[in-house]
């Protein structure tokens, strides 16, 4: 599996993608690095997980948005 991220329209680093610890079984957690030239405020995230043998993949619903400052 592989994860991509955009913010804003702005490819992000993706630092981390795994399970979330402490929490139950199947919670995905993803740790994204804001790119430097990101616009303030409600600002859309996508996070696309491709698996990289299928091909399939899926990307977060529409109108998520993550708050930079």
């Amino acid at each position: 599996m592989k994860a991509t991220a955009t913010i804003g329209g702005l490819p992000a680093v993706v630092q981390y993608y795994g399970s979330a610890p402490g929490l139950i079984s199947g919670v995905m957690q993803v740790n994204v690095q804001i790119p430097a030239t990101a616009s303030s405020g409600a600002v859309p995230i996508v996070i696309t997980l491709t698996d990289q043998t299928t091909g399939f993949s899926y990307s977060t619903q529409g109108q998520v948005t993550v708050s930079v400052q």
